[in-house]
């Protein structure tokens, strides 16, 4: 095999692996990004279950917790939406693949 046959080989392999990670990379993100969502929520509905609040402060709150919701949907959508994509490829490859990028147990 000539030099410069392997140095394509290895580029295509190191593109494939930068895909790999990046891909990783925006998982945890919306993984992140839709816990974040959660405890916002948390935090919402605590406010309103344990203090006084005026007619307005509900109000806002209320505003708040939909816009909050709403954004939560999205990064769970989308988290949803990367574990559906890669697990045919995950269970194709008897799970190495996504094993090997570092993906827990075929969430991705």
């Amino acid at each position: 095999m000539k030099e410069a046959e392997k140095l394509k080989y290895s580029e295509q392999i190191e593109g494939f692996l930068d895909f790999l990670r990046e891909a990783k990379t925006d998982y945890n993100i919306a993984v992140s990004s839709e816990k974040e969502a959660d405890d916002a929520t948390q935090d919402l509905l605590h406010s309103l279950e344990l203090y006084e609040n005026t007619y307005h402060e509900y109000a806002r709150a209320a505003k708040t917790l939909a816009k909050v919701r709403q954004e939560r949907r999205g990064y769970s959508l989308e988290v949803q939406e990367m574990r559906e994509d890669n697990k045919e490829v995950y269970l194709k490859r008897g799970g190495t693949l996504a094993e090997g990028a570092g993906f827990e147990d075929g969430k991705i």
